[in-house]
């Protein structure tokens, strides 16, 4: 999943999808548009994630899970972030990625 994010987002970026914190729907996902520092994504009902940039470089300050989900951290190496929500049957899935020092991210039911 995180290479077929990865290549989503930066397709999404490279077809005009840009402006600081745009949010448009892709199918079932939402893509969230180039940001120059990061911030807080709001990741549907299940929670929130808080990245930045420092230097080029894509960190993770916090995970949070709504009441009642649970978090796993996936991916957080060479630029991408990818956390998987869970909540009984229900998975809903956050990744960010740096690209050329833009990050961008999206979470996907």
């Amino acid at each position: 999943m995180v290479r077929a994010g990865r290549v989503l987002v930066v397709a999404l970026l490279l077809a005009g999808c840009t402006g600081p914190r745009a949010e448009e729907a892709v199918g079932p996902c939402t893509v969230y548009g180039a940001d120059a520092g990061g911030g807080g994504y709001t990741v549907g009902d299940a929670g929130e994630v808080l990245v930045y940039l420092e230097r080029g470089e894509l960190r993770l300050v916090h995970i949070r899970p709504a009441p009642g989900w649970e978090s796993e951290l996936v991916t957080e190496a060479d630029g991408e972030i990818e956390d998987a929500f869970s909540r009984g049957g229900d998975r809903v899935t956050f990744g960010a990625v740096v690209d050329d020092d833009v990050l961008a991210a999206h979470w996907c039911p």
